[in-house]
């Protein structure tokens, strides 16, 4: 079973954020519409990792060599 986790492309300050205290506090689908409401793109975890073992989300842009 793979983990259930987001975060947040803030588009205005040009930075990712996981929010997870938020998620956490508010609960996921509040979480997911105030993202909506304030302009923050959401991006699920895909349950992958890269070479470095990195979380890989959606919309992350990826490069093959």
């Amino acid at each position: 079973m793979r983990d259930i986790k987001f975060r947040f492309w803030t588009p205005d300050k040009r930075m990712i954020d996981d929010h997870e205290g938020w998620v956490q506090g508010i609960g996921i689908n509040q979480a997911l519409r105030w993202s909506s409401e304030y302009g923050y793109i959401t991006m699920q975890f895909t349950g992958l990792q890269d070479k470095n073992g990195k979380d890989v989300y959606t919309g992350d842009l990826v490069r093959q060599s």
